[in-house]
């Protein structure tokens, strides 16, 4: 297995990226991590990581995980990005896999609020794969409810209340939730992306016990395989969940799907 790190040029700056290339030079397909947002990014690094590993090793998955921009290591600040340019940065990304792996059926994986960012809709993509999937709305409330906790913990009491923080929002201001300045502009955009509706076939993993996700997906994207592996909130726990039932619920779905061996040169 060999893993190469990168700067991807994606509009007026750059992507973090770090490449995975399985241990022959052979392949069955290439998967693009879409990765969550804000401080959730961060908790699902190790499932990150350690699902790209086992793509490879396992699945014969080239993979390939970015970082949009103003997020993670990748150029610009959070708060002068917004829904279109993760949207534009996911495309990049894909178009920069396809390219330099020619031939190869392209899978988005995306975990949390990054499903949503995906695009699987109108583009080349063959299968689209979903850890823990979210809603934009759900999303933010989550958000707003974990900015409250924190508040109790850290100061005993909330500095804002819900109200407070929801009105500065929709006057255009700007709020810090879990250490990241967001905006107004953010949240609207986000609140308006629904679960993904898709045709392609594919994956959605859940781990908690709503079940209202899987009656969405089951109606809106049929196509789609519902499964359910229980694990504590990965996306709010840093490195502290095992995440190795997803990868290898993963590996062998794409096992299944993909069965065609493509060779590859190395980048």
């Amino acid at each position: 297995m060999t893993i190469h790190a990168f700067q991807l040029p994606a509009g007026d700056g750059w992507l973090h990226a770090t490449l995975t290339l399985p241990p022959r030079p052979q392949a069955r397909a290439a998967v693009l991590i879409c990765p969550p947002l804000v401080e959730e990014r961060k908790a699902s690094q190790r499932a990150m990581v350690d699902g790209a590993r086992h793509l490879a090793e396992a699945a014969a998955c080239v993979v390939l995980r970015i970082d949009y921009r103003g997020c993670g290591d990748s150029s610009g600040m959070f708060e002068a990005t917004g829904v279109g340019d993760w949207r534009s940065d996911t495309e990049r990304a894909a178009d920069w896999l396809r390219a330099a792996f020619p031939g190869l059926p392209q899978i988005r994986l995306g975990i949390r609020a990054g499903a949503l960012l995906a695009g699987t809709e109108d583009t080349d993509a063959s299968a689209m794969v979903i850890w823990e999937p979210v809603a934009g709305e759900a999303f933010i409330r989550q958000l707003l409810q974990r900015r409250m906790v924190n508040d109790m913990i850290a100061y005993g009491r909330a500095r804002a209340s819900r109200a407070a923080l929801d009105a500065t929002l929709k006057q255009g201001g700007s709020v810090d939730l879990d250490g990241y300045t967001v905006t107004g502009a953010q949240v609207a955009g986000l609140a308006a992306l629904p679960l993904p509706a898709t045709r392609l076939p594919g994956l959605v993993i859940l781990t908690g016990a709503d079940t209202r996700v899987q009656g969405v997906l089951s109606e809106q994207s049929p196509s789609l395989e519902c499964v359910t592996h229980r694990l504590a909130p990965f996306w709010n726990s840093v490195g502290h969940v095992d995440t190795q039932p997803l990868a290898e619920a993963t590996s062998q779905w794409i096992q299944k799907h993909f069965d065609t061996l493509h060779a590859i040169s190395p980048v």
